[in-house]
């Protein structure tokens, strides 16, 4: 048997609310009943009531903006002048960038051939998988290790 209703603090469950609802119950009860339980009855005032459908409908979204969080801080690829993307692609039309397409020759075909697509191309890790016919990780790890390099040739050139 489920609980009857789920309480939640609306300040710790979503900080920067500023709301005037303090507290959101999670229930499919009536106000009516909620009024009925000592418990509810002295925090109905400042509460909003949602259902037990809305309630499992908003902790879905909480978890999947997590998990999309957590996964694009793993899977993002960063190199400092290759970033933030929408930048670099704007930045491509308005910059001479002939000295990294030489650089981009020195690679391999695979990794040149990705990250190409990926940063000048603007296609997604996924996109190039589907197009490549391979696995994302494989498209992952040939970008990295490709930006790698890339990295190095750029810290020997400046040392140089």
């Amino acid at each position: 048997m489920r609980k009857e209703y789920w309480i939640r603090d609306l300040r710790k469950e979503y900080p920067g609310y500023t709301g005037d609802e303090k507290w959101m119950i999670i229930t499919d009860l009536t106000e009516e009943m909620l009024m009925e339980r000592e418990e509810t009855r002295e925090i109905l005032h400042c509460s909003v009531v949602v259902s037990y459908g809305m309630g499992k409908a908003m902790r879905k979204f909480e978890d999947s903006e997590r998990k999309h969080s957590r996964r694009k801080k793993t899977h993002e690829i960063s190199l400092e002048c290759l970033s933030p993307e929408d930048e670099y692609v704007a930045a491509i039309a308005d910059t001479d960038i002939s000295w990294l397409s030489d650089l981009l020759d020195e690679l391999p075909d695979k990794q040149k051939r990705r990250i190409r697509c990926r940063f000048i191309e603007g296609m997604t890790v996924k996109e190039i998988a589907e197009k490549e016919r391979c696995s994302r990780q494989s498209v992952s790890g040939s970008i990295r290790h490709g930006l790698r390099t890339l990295r190095a040739m750029l810290e020997n050139d400046m040392d140089d």
